[in-house]
């Protein structure tokens, strides 16, 4: 990327330049996202472009195109290529990532949220690229229009279980990470599960939503402690691998914190979506057990 200046979220105030040199990015998929957003920002975006340009382009009106990259490393005296693609949906992913910034998902805090380093690879000389593994893999899906959701759910429950442990993790934004995911999912038709819908994706956000309340708000206490101390609850809905299993666990979150499920959510479930259901529920869930896990007060 030393020949490339990417978008600069960082800019002070008196700085000029829009666009820098960034090292924070190291594996391909999420090398190849921000070079398209760099392209977005500096040539399709209307909003906060700084470049003065004689006209921004109409993306409609312009042909197909495809992006060419490629890499080499020194090799011999020489540098040998170990690198080359050809990416030939440029003009959606500029249309996604417009849809989504319209949308109020902000990339600059994706950037530094969907990065997680596990306790076991603190001392891994390459940690800084493991550190990235998960971002990637989310871009990565990303560019191929495939399901990010078994991915965020991974990571959102990865942050639970550090946070649970006292862990401190910076520069992280869990709502921003479940709205890209409840924004993207039903563009990419779930997948491909034609047993899932946007009813059905509400049903699912508001049983989450309303577990990550009620836990923290139980009895009135400490909503940090809660979301500390009834981790079972969240792992029963993780550890749900059937069909059974799942209705068994949230029929025991629903016991303890006298949930009511939406009219219509029972009768939607079914072999085919329990597990997409599940997933959204959780993310949601964990959204707000990680908020309040990260909050510095003890009210």
């Amino acid at each position: 990327m030393s020949n490339f200046n990417i978008y600069n979220f960082y800019k002070s105030k008196d700085e000029d330049k829009t666009f820098t040199e960034n090292k924070d990015f190291t594996e391909l998929s999420e090398i190849l996202f921000i070079l398209i957003y760099t392209f977005y920002k500096q040539y399709f975006s209307t909003q906060g472009n700084n470049i003065k340009l004689p006209f921004i382009f109409e993306l409609e009106k312009l042909p197909d195109i495809s992006l060419i990259s490629f890499s080499s490393k020194k090799f011999a005296g020489t540098m040998r290529p170990e690198f080359y693609e050809i990416f030939n949906d440029f003009k959606y992913i500029i249309r996604l990532i417009e849809y989504l910034e319209k949308n109020k998902v902000i990339f600059k805090s994706l950037f530094s949220s969907l990065k997680f380093l596990k306790n076991a690879n603190k001392e891994n000389a390459n940690k800084y690229r493991l550190e990235r593994q998960t971002r990637n893999e989310v871009f990565k899906l990303l560019l191929s229009k495939k399901s990010i959701i078994n991915e965020i759910t991974k990571l959102m429950y990865n942050f639970y279980s550090a946070l649970t442990i006292g862990k401190k993790l910076k520069y992280k934004n869990y709502y921003q990470i479940a709205k890209l995911t409840f924004l993207y999912e039903p563009i990419i038709k779930y997948g491909g599960n034609k047993n899932m819908n946007k009813e059905i994706q509400e049903m699912a956000i508001n049983l989450g939503t309303s577990i990550g309340i009620a836990i923290t708000k139980f009895d009135n206490a400490n909503p940090k402690e809660n979301a500390k101390n009834r981790r079972k609850y969240i792992i029963g809905l993780s550890k749900s691998r059937t069909l059974m299993q799942f209705l068994a666990a949230i029929e025991r979150i629903e016991n303890k914190y006298n949930i009511i499920l939406k009219t219509g959510f029972l009768e939607a479930l079914n072999e085919e979506n329990w597990e997409y259901i599940k997933q959204f529920a959780i993310v949601s869930a964990l959204s707000n057990l990680n908020i309040a896990l990260s909050s510095t007060t003890n009210k």
